[in-house]
């Protein structure tokens, strides 16, 4: 029988780091609009706004 190796990573990179901000209510809520229209997790909308903005920069 083979061990339990656990979920595979959902892209390309497990994701081994953690990472905690603090918000304000205000912040928060916004997060959760943006996610909620995006259809992503709290964590995903964050991930994507860094790459949007990253992206930004370079041009």
């Amino acid at each position: 029988m083979s061990p339990r190796t656990g979920r595979p990573p959902k892209g390309e990179e497990s994701k081994t780091e953690r990472f905690e901000i603090r918000v304000s209510k205000k912040e928060k809520q916004q997060i959760q609009r943006l996610a909620d229209k995006l259809q992503l997790s709290k964590a995903e909308t964050v991930l994507k706004s860094i790459n949007t903005l990253e992206e930004s920069i370079k041009e």
